[in-house]
Protein backbone atom coordinates (compact mmCIF):
# COMPACT_ATOMS: atom_id res chain seq x y z
CA UNK A 1 0.00 0.00 0.00
CA UNK A 2 1.38 3.45 -0.87
CA UNK A 3 2.58 5.68 1.93
CA UNK A 4 0.09 8.36 2.94
CA UNK A 5 2.08 11.57 2.82
CA UNK A 6 -0.91 13.70 3.84
CA UNK A 7 -1.27 11.81 7.13
CA UNK A 8 2.45 11.85 7.86
CA UNK A 9 2.87 15.56 7.15
CA UNK A 10 -0.07 16.60 9.31
CA UNK A 11 0.98 14.24 12.09
CA UNK A 12 4.56 15.55 12.06
CA UNK A 13 3.33 19.17 12.24
CA UNK A 14 0.89 18.48 15.04
CA UNK A 15 3.36 16.46 17.10
CA UNK A 16 5.84 19.30 16.81
CA UNK A 17 3.32 21.95 17.87
CA UNK A 18 0.91 20.07 20.19
CA UNK A 19 2.55 16.89 21.51
CA UNK A 20 1.43 13.34 20.74
CA UNK A 21 -1.51 13.31 18.31
CA UNK A 22 -3.22 10.25 16.84
CA UNK A 23 -5.00 10.33 13.48
CA UNK A 24 -7.87 8.16 12.34
CA UNK A 25 -9.24 8.17 8.81
CA UNK A 26 -12.65 7.20 7.50
CA UNK A 27 -13.39 7.39 3.79
CA UNK A 28 -17.02 7.72 2.72
CA UNK A 29 -18.15 6.83 -0.79
CA UNK A 30 -21.59 8.41 -0.99
CA UNK A 31 -24.32 6.14 -2.33
CA UNK A 32 -28.03 6.96 -2.43
CA UNK A 33 -29.95 4.95 0.16
CA UNK A 34 -26.94 4.12 2.38
CA UNK A 35 -23.98 6.42 3.06
CA UNK A 36 -25.62 9.24 1.09
CA UNK A 37 -29.08 8.90 2.62
CA UNK A 38 -30.77 11.75 4.42
CA UNK A 39 -30.02 11.46 8.16
CA UNK A 40 -27.25 10.93 10.70
CA UNK A 41 -24.27 8.63 9.98
CA UNK A 42 -21.60 7.56 12.50
CA UNK A 43 -17.95 8.51 11.94
CA UNK A 44 -15.98 8.10 15.20
CA UNK A 45 -16.71 6.81 18.73
CA UNK A 46 -15.16 8.41 21.81
CA UNK A 47 -14.28 6.69 25.09
CA UNK A 48 -12.94 8.48 28.13
CA UNK A 49 -12.02 12.14 27.70
CA UNK A 50 -10.16 13.35 24.62
CA UNK A 51 -9.55 16.44 22.53
CA UNK A 52 -10.70 15.93 18.94
CA UNK A 53 -10.36 17.88 15.75
CA UNK A 54 -12.01 16.87 12.46
CA UNK A 55 -10.76 17.68 8.97
CA UNK A 56 -12.39 16.53 5.75
CA UNK A 57 -10.87 16.18 2.28
CA UNK A 58 -12.94 15.67 -0.87
CA UNK A 59 -11.35 13.34 -3.43
CA UNK A 60 -14.31 13.21 -5.84
CA UNK A 61 -16.99 15.91 -6.27
CA UNK A 62 -20.13 15.34 -4.19
CA UNK A 63 -23.22 15.00 -6.38
CA UNK A 64 -26.95 15.00 -5.75
CA UNK A 65 -30.29 15.31 -7.45
CA UNK A 66 -31.11 18.44 -5.47
CA UNK A 67 -29.40 20.72 -2.97
CA UNK A 68 -28.72 18.70 0.19
CA UNK A 69 -26.53 20.00 2.98
CA UNK A 70 -23.97 18.15 5.06
CA UNK A 71 -22.45 18.85 8.47
CA UNK A 72 -20.36 17.11 11.15
CA UNK A 73 -21.28 17.06 14.81
CA UNK A 74 -22.98 14.85 17.38
CA UNK A 75 -26.50 13.60 18.11
CA UNK A 76 -27.21 16.74 20.15
CA UNK A 77 -25.45 19.24 17.87
CA UNK A 78 -25.43 18.10 14.23
CA UNK A 79 -23.32 21.03 12.98
CA UNK A 80 -21.21 21.52 16.11
CA UNK A 81 -17.88 20.51 14.57
CA UNK A 82 -18.00 21.26 10.85
CA UNK A 83 -20.78 23.70 10.00
CA UNK A 84 -23.53 23.19 7.46
CA UNK A 85 -22.35 23.18 3.82
CA UNK A 86 -24.18 22.81 0.52
CA UNK A 87 -22.96 19.63 -1.14
CA UNK A 88 -22.68 21.43 -4.49
CA UNK A 89 -19.83 23.48 -2.93
CA UNK A 90 -17.84 20.38 -1.98
CA UNK A 91 -15.63 19.54 -4.94
CA UNK A 92 -12.41 17.61 -5.45
CA UNK A 93 -9.46 18.89 -3.36
CA UNK A 94 -11.63 20.96 -1.03
CA UNK A 95 -10.45 20.82 2.58
CA UNK A 96 -13.20 21.28 5.17
CA UNK A 97 -11.91 22.52 8.53
CA UNK A 98 -13.13 23.73 11.91
CA UNK A 99 -11.69 27.22 11.52
CA UNK A 100 -15.10 28.76 10.94
CA UNK A 101 -14.50 29.80 7.33
CA UNK A 102 -16.26 26.77 5.90
CA UNK A 103 -14.41 25.28 2.96
CA UNK A 104 -10.76 25.98 2.25
CA UNK A 105 -8.60 24.98 -0.68
CA UNK A 106 -5.32 25.70 1.12
CA UNK A 107 -4.52 23.09 3.79
CA UNK A 108 -2.31 25.71 5.46
CA UNK A 109 -5.50 27.52 6.46
CA UNK A 110 -6.23 24.92 9.16
CA UNK A 111 -5.37 26.09 12.66
CA UNK A 112 -8.11 24.49 14.76
CA UNK A 113 -7.48 23.79 18.41
CA UNK A 114 -9.98 20.97 18.82
CA UNK A 115 -12.92 20.17 21.05
CA UNK A 116 -13.02 18.56 24.46
CA UNK A 117 -15.04 15.40 23.83
CA UNK A 118 -16.44 13.21 26.59
CA UNK A 119 -17.01 9.50 27.02
CA UNK A 120 -19.81 7.96 24.98
CA UNK A 121 -20.01 10.64 22.27
CA UNK A 122 -20.33 9.54 18.65
CA UNK A 123 -19.09 12.01 16.05
CA UNK A 124 -21.41 11.94 13.04
CA UNK A 125 -21.92 13.42 9.61
CA UNK A 126 -25.44 14.56 8.86
CA UNK A 127 -27.14 14.87 5.50
CA UNK A 128 -30.16 17.17 5.46
CA UNK A 129 -32.61 18.11 2.69
CA UNK A 130 -32.11 15.16 0.39
CA UNK A 131 -29.61 12.45 -0.54
CA UNK A 132 -26.00 12.73 -1.71
CA UNK A 133 -25.85 10.50 -4.79
CA UNK A 134 -22.11 10.29 -5.37
CA UNK A 135 -18.64 11.47 -4.48
CA UNK A 136 -15.88 10.49 -2.08
CA UNK A 137 -14.93 12.29 1.10
CA UNK A 138 -12.31 11.35 3.70
CA UNK A 139 -12.76 12.46 7.31
CA UNK A 140 -9.68 12.66 9.53
CA UNK A 141 -10.04 12.67 13.31
CA UNK A 142 -6.97 14.13 15.00
CA UNK A 143 -7.10 13.40 18.72
CA UNK A 144 -5.20 13.01 21.94
CA UNK A 145 -6.32 11.59 25.29
CA UNK A 146 -6.92 13.68 28.38
CA UNK A 147 -7.99 10.84 30.69
CA UNK A 148 -6.19 7.52 31.07
CA UNK A 149 -9.16 5.81 29.38
CA UNK A 150 -9.33 8.33 26.53
CA UNK A 151 -9.62 6.90 23.04
CA UNK A 152 -11.28 7.29 19.65
CA UNK A 153 -12.24 4.50 17.24
CA UNK A 154 -13.66 4.45 13.73
CA UNK A 155 -17.43 3.79 13.83
CA UNK A 156 -18.72 0.91 11.75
Amino acid sequence: MPEKVFDKEIQRYLRHSHGEIDILEKQITFITGTTGANGQHDLFNVTGSVVTSIVGVCTSDLTSGGTPTISVGTVNNVAGILGLQNTEDIITDIVWTEDGSGLNIDIGAYAGTGYFTRNGITITYDILSGPVTGGIFTFYCLWFPISSSGGVTIAS
